[in-house]
C-alpha cells in the first residue's frame, strides 16, 4: 500500500510539474548546500517521469530471462565443476517464477577417476519468492528437475544421459529497472541407469533481465 501511494504521488507530481514547466523554459532549484542552480525545464520533467517509472514495481512480471553461473564441489570424490545456464521463463507475480533452462558444465573428476568432461543439463526451473514488491531482498526456494547428458568419458560407466534434480534456497536481490540478482545454495544429484551419482553442493549466482 505504501508503495502504491508513492507511485501515485510521483505520478501526480510529474503531471503538476509538466503543466508548470510548460509555462517556462528553465527551472531554478536549490541544492542541499543552499546554492541555487538553473536547469532546463524539460530535463527536470523527464527526470521526474523516469523516477516515477522506476518506482512502479521492482519485480519484472511476464517474461524473465536469467543468466546463471554455478560452481559446485563434491568433497568425498574430489570433483569440481562449473556451469553456465540460460533460463527463459514467465513470472505471473512477484512470488512465483517458472522457466526452462539449458546449460553446459565442465566437470573435473578426482584422482579416483582422473577424467574430465562436459555435461549438458536441460530442466524445468521453479522459484518461489517469499516477499512482495516492496521488499528489496527476498528469500526464495527453488527446484530444478530434468535431464543431463554426459560426455563420452562416462558412457561406458553410466550411460549417455541421466535424471537431474536440484533443490535450492537463496536470496533474490532486487535491483533498479526491474532486474534482480539471485544467489542460492543447492544440492544437485542425478541418476543414470538407475544408479545415483554423487551429491554435489553448488553455489548459483544469476542475473535476471
Amino acid at each position: 500500500m505504501k508503495r502504491l501511494f508513492i507511485v501515485f504521488l510521483l505520478s501526480a507530481l510529474s503531471l503538476v510539474c509538466r503543466d508548470a514547466f510548460a509555462q517556462q523554459d528553465t527551472v531554478t532549484l536549490t541544492d542541499i548546500d543552499g546554492v541555487e542552480r538553473v536547469f532546463d525545464a524539460g530535463t527536470v520533467m523527464d527526470a521526474g517521469i523516469r523516477l516515477a517509472n522506476d518506482f512502479q514495481g521492482s519485480v519484472r512480471n511476464g517474461y524473465v530471462g536469467i543468466a546463471e553461473i554455478s560452481p559446485s564441489y563434491v568433497y568425498g570424490a574430489c570433483t569440481f565443476s562449473v556451469g553456465v545456464d540460460i533460463i527463459n521463463g514467465y513470472r505471473p507475480s512477484p512470488y512465483f517464477f517458472i522457466g526452462l533452462g539449458v546449460g553446459a558444465r565442465y566437470v573435473c573428476k578426482g584422482p579416483a577417476y582422473d577424467s574430465e568432461e562436459f555435461q549438458f543439463p536441460v530442466y524445468c526451473d521453479v522459484r518461489v519468492s517469499l516477499m512482495d514488491y516492496s521488499d528489496k531482498v527476498s528469500p526464495f526456494i527453488g527446484f530444478k528437475a530434468g535431464a543431463i547428458i554426459f560426455g563420452n568419458s562416462f558412457d561406458y560407466m553410466y550411460g549417455p544421459a541421466g535424471v537431474l534434480i536440484e533443490p535450492a534456497v537463496g536470496l533474490e536481490i532486487r535491483l533498479p529497472r526491474k532486474h534482480a540478482l539471485w544467489v542460492a545454495l543447492g544440492t544437485m544429484s542425478y541418476w543414470s541407469d538407475g544408479y545415483p551419482e554423487e551429491l554435489e553442493m553448488s553455489l548459483r549466482v544469476g542475473f535476471s533481465f
